[in-house]
């Protein structure tokens, strides 16, 4: 007997880039039961054909929460949902924008001003460079997790292996100095990078 397949187009919440529908997209056709599914970026939704029987709507919303990414169920109120959703993810986002300029600019002023930061400048420029990386840049690692777990990657993956790289370094040449330069390395600190 041939299986029974409903298409729906719902909105989904989360996405900030042309890699991430196609995460989604992805995500969605490996599940068991789903025959197709197009991912819309411009219009934040998705167009899925599948079989209920085999995959429930929950099954399919857990699998995409699992990266980070809200797929809204039919209803009559679908629009505020994804409205509201969107809301939310609007005034977090400010928020940490906030954050990120008030500690980010006196890093790119003291990094300016001072090319060889003494180490009492360095540990204040790591305290200031503390709420960026891990408040402001927090969703950037989050989904380059996420999607490192599946085998995938979108831009989230470069900004944190790039400002992860440039973290890492500037720890280790504030905290440790001499580890790196034994090798011949400089200890420079790159906190203006890594924000």
């Amino acid at each position: 007997m041939k299986p029974y397949y409903t298409e729906l187009t719902l909105p989904v919440s989360g996405m900030s880039c042309t890699a991430c529908a196609s995460s989604v997209e992805s995500i969605l056709k490996s599940q068991n039961g789903v025959d197709a599914a197009f991912v819309n970026y411009s219009t934040s939704s998705v167009k899925i054909k599948f079989n209920p029987v085999a995959v429930s709507l929950v099954d399919l919303q857990l699998a995409l929460k699992t990266i980070g990414y809200d797929l809204v169920t039919a209803t009559e109120d679908n629009t505020i949902e994804f409205d509201r959703l969107e809301e939310g993810r609007h005034q977090k986002l400010k928020l940490k924008l906030i954050v990120a300029i008030i500690f980010s600019l006196p890093v790119f002023v003291i990094s300016m001003l001072w090319h060889h930061a003494s180490s009492i400048q360095q540990l204040i420029l790591l305290g200031l460079s503390l709420p960026v990386i891990f408040f402001s840049g927090s969703d950037f690692y989050i989904t380059a997790f996420r999607l490192a777990r599946i085998g995938k990657t979108n831009m989230d993956t470069l900004v944190a292996l790039g400002t992860a790289a440039a973290f890492i370094l500037s720890i280790l040449n504030t905290l440790a100095p001499g580890i790196l330069s034994e090798t011949g390395v400089t200890s420079y600190v790159y906190y203006e990078s890594a924000v």
